[in-house]
């Protein structure tokens, strides 16, 4: 599955999602929407890294969906883990599985950089700063 992640493919985004969920929607991702948001989150914390737009390619980015569970919650709840690759310029949806889970853990995105990807996020975060060699 690659889907471009934009307003144009919601539909099939949502219907990708429908066939993965089945009739769980409490605790899932089950509009398109949600996606394009959750790629918006992605991007957001690439900017936060200040990975320049031209190396960007290849990032990975995994979403769990869900809200926020009080924790005397003692039930299984269906979940959806939604998979992203970024393109030269767009997000693409690679991967949906839901399972049940007893976790709590709720709406967090986690990107994976390449290992130049990191190199790069690193220098930058360096050059901000020097070391006092003498302590």
């Amino acid at each position: 599955m690659k889907i471009k992640i934009n307003d144009t493919n919601r539909e099939a985004i949502t219907a990708a999602l429908a066939a993965v969920n089945g009739k769980a929607t409490a605790h899932t991702f089950y509009d398109g929407m949600s996606v394009v948001y959750a790629a918006r989150d992605a991007e957001a914390q690439l900017t936060e890294l200040q990975l320049n737009k031209a190396d960007r390619s290849g990032v990975i980015a995994n979403t769990l969906s869900g809200g926020r569970l009080p924790n005397a919650y003692k039930y299984a709840r269906t979940i959806t883990r939604i998979t992203m690759v970024r393109g030269s310029a767009e997000w693409f949806l690679t991967d949906i599985k839901a399972f049940e889970t007893f976790d709590k853990k709720h709406g967090e995105t986690r990107i994976t950089l390449t290992s130049a990807q990191a190199a790069a996020v690193v220098a930058k975060f360096s050059a901000q700063f020097s070391v006092n060699s003498a302590a």
